[in-house]
């Protein structure tokens, strides 16, 4: 699993090649009113990534779908991107055909299947590399999505930033004394509850599903403000302390009072003898920063999972369940 996190600056530049390969007419998106990306799971998590990259620099709606039906509003002015590395999950294909039924403008990026073989006739798409577990191909399914949706804004995302950082983040981790070791043993016993500032929402949800995946363990995320309102009563518990780890990853760029919100968060979580770990992003640049502390949660999580003797590659249970939906 290690050789595949490695591969990650590689599959950042082999699927920007791969995207700007394409001969896209950007003239027929010149009319989109919404924007609507559906994925599940591994390959979902690629438009919870884009969703809050994007948000508050353009002016066209964008919203993540993550079931079976589209929403009412999709029609012949709307952009549909279809998410699956399979190519063959079942909600994203029944997206296809009621997008299709709605005349949506359509792009699909997936390795192979029946996504494949529907749209590339008809369709601008994407055709990945294949033989990857999803939530490892996420620089594949995030590339094409962010290119198109960066011509929807003139804003200066720091892709030359990213790209030239990339490497550097993960040759930390090939260094011996790298500092993960602690933090996996401090987690390996524990509950991670995972909470994040607002802007960083879809790096907490990336550490859950890796810990979830790779490690076989449970974990969950919320974020500032809004777990300030009802999640953070539960911190007067008493019967769960040697049970539960809170990891605060927190943005550099937050604003003044949201960092006094957090500061005051884990000074109340210490106060009642909590265990806390606190991570900031860093990068000068929206790309970067928000990619930042990803690296980290994926490293963590196989790490983990080793340590607790367990291999990270399959998902016996989620084969299991899709198994026996088609039975």
């Amino acid at each position: 699993m290690f050789n595949l996190f490695f591969n990650f600056p590689d599959d950042f530049r082999n699927s920007k090649k791969l995207t700007l390969s394409k001969d896209i007419n950007f003239n027929l998106y010149k009319d989109i009113q919404n924007i609507v990306i559906s994925g599940m799971g591994g390959s979902g998590f690629s438009a919870d990534f884009i969703l809050y990259l994007i948000k508050d620099f353009i002016n066209i709606p964008v919203i993540i779908n993550k079931n079976y039906n589209l929403p009412n509003f999709v029609n012949q002015k709307s952009l549909l991107f279809l998410v699956s590395y399979s190519g063959n999950t079942e909600e994203t294909l029944s997206n296809l055909y009621e997008g299709e039924k709605k005349e949506a403008k359509i792009i699909s990026i997936t390795s192979d299947g029946e996504l494949l073989e529907k749209t590339k006739e008809k369709h601008l798409y994407f055709k990945i590399l294949e033989n990857l577990p999803p939530r490892m191909a996420f620089p594949y399914l995030f590339y094409p999505i962010y290119y198109i949706l960066k011509n929807f804004t003139s804003f200066d995302f720091g892709e030359d930033e990213f790209f030239e950082k990339i490497d550097s983040i993960y040759n930390e981790f090939k260094k011996e004394s790298n500092s993960v070791d602690d933090i996996v043993n401090k987690i390996k016993d524990r509950i991670p509850i995972i909470y994040t500032s607002d802007s960083l929402n879809p790096v907490g949800l990336r550490w859950k599903q890796e810990i979830n995946e790779n490690s076989k363990y449970i974990a969950y995320n919320l974020s500032f403000p809004e777990l300030n309102h009802n999640e953070s009563v539960f911190w007067e518990c008493k019967e769960l302390k040697d049970k539960i780890i809170f990891i605060i990853l927190r943005d550099r760029f937050d604003s003044s009072q949201m960092k006094k919100r957090i500061d005051i968060s884990i000074e109340l979580l210490r106060e009642r003898d909590w265990e806390v770990l606190e991570l900031f992003s860093f990068g000068e640049k929206k790309l970067l920063n928000l990619y930042s502390l990803i690296p980290l949660g994926d490293y963590i999580s196989i790490k983990l999972a080793y340590l607790k003797d367990v291999e990270p590659l399959p998902v016996k249970i989620i084969d299991e369940l899709k198994r026996k939906l088609k039975e």
